[in-house]
C-alpha cells in the first residue's frame, strides 16, 4: 500500500500508546467480536512441550521479533511513522481457544501470543510476522477493524508476507492431507487461512467474509509494503 493503502484509506499520523498494566481485555462490546482467550490448556500444550515449552515462548518471542528480518523492517518503518514498538507494553501471553495462535487487539494495541497452540518455533515466528503486519497496518492507516474488508486485507497481507502458505508449510503442517486432497494452491491457501482466521475472532456470516476476501484479494495480496520500500 502507498500513502493510500489497497482499500483507499488514508495514512494515519500516529497511533496512541497503551499502558503495560492494562487489564485483560474483553474483545469489545460489539457483538461482532468473539472472545479468543481461554483459561483451558490446549492438547498441544502437553503433546508439544518438547518442541515448544510454553514457558519459553515469551523470551523467544522477544528474541525473534528483534532478529527476524521482516519484523525488524516493520519495526523500523513504524518508528519512522511515529509508532515505536515496546515489547513490554505491546505483547501479552495467554492461553487461547483451540486453533488460535495469536491475535492483534486494536483496542489495547497489543499482540496476544497464544502459548498453548504452537507446534514449533517456526510456527511462532510466522505468527509474529503476521501480527506485526497488522500492527504496521494499524499504524499507517485508519483501519476499521470491524470492517470485514479492512480486516480481510490486513489478514491476507499477513499470511502472504509471513510465508504461511509457502509450499513447505502447506505440505508440512496438520493441514497437509487436506491441502493435497483439495489440490490447494497458494491463492486458495491464503483465502482459506484468512477466512478461518476471521471466523475465529468475528461473528460475521461466512458468506460475507468470503465475499470480502474475494473483493479485496487482488489489491491486498500484491501489497507487500513496507518490504518493497
Amino acid at each position: 500500500m502507498t500513502e493510500k493503502d489497497a482499500l483507499g484509506i488514508e495514512q494515519k499520523v500516529l497511533v496512541q500508546d497503551v499502558t503495560s498494566n492494562a487489564q485483560n481485555c474483553q474483545n469489545s462490546s460489539s457483538s461482532l467480536r468473539k472472545e479468543f482467550r481461554s483459561n483451558k490448556y490446549g492438547w498441544r500444550t502437553f503433546l508439544n512441550v518438547s518442541f515448544m515449552d510454553k514457558f519459553n515462548i515469551p523470551p523467544r518471542t522477544y528474541q525473534l521479533v528483534q532478529s527476524n528480518m521482516i519484523t525488524v523492517k516493520l519495526i523500523d518503518e513504524m518508528i519512522k511513522l511515529g509508532c515505536p514498538l515496546d515489547p513490554d507494553k505491546h505483547f501479552t501471553f495467554q492461553n487461547c481457544v483451540t486453533g488460535c495462535d495469536s491475535h492483534f487487539d486494536d483496542e489495547k494495541l497489543q499482540i496476544t501470543i497464544c502459548t498453548n497452540n504452537f507446534e514449533n518455533e517456526k510456527h511462532l515466528e510466522r505468527a509474529l510476522v503476521r501480527q506485526m503486519v497488522s500492527v504496521y497496518d494499524h499504524c499507517r492507516a485508519n483501519v476499521d477493524w470491524d470492517n470485514v474488508r479492512h480486516l480481510a486485507c490486513s489478514q491476507i497481507r499477513g499470511f502472504h508476507i509471513s510465508g504461511q502458505c509457502s509450499f513447505n508449510v502447506r505440505f508440512g503442517d496438520s493441514n497437509a492431507l487436506s491441502a493435497l486432497l483439495q489440490e490447494e494452491n497458494y491463492e486458495k491457501c491464503l483465502k482459506r487461512s484468512t477466512l478461518e482466521s476471521i471466523l475465529k475472532v468475528r461473528n460475521i456470516p461466512e458468506r460475507d467474509v468470503k465475499r470480502a476476501i474475494e473483493e479485496v484479494f487482488p489489491k491486498c495480496v500484491s501489497d507487500v509494503s513496507p518490504l518493497n520500500s
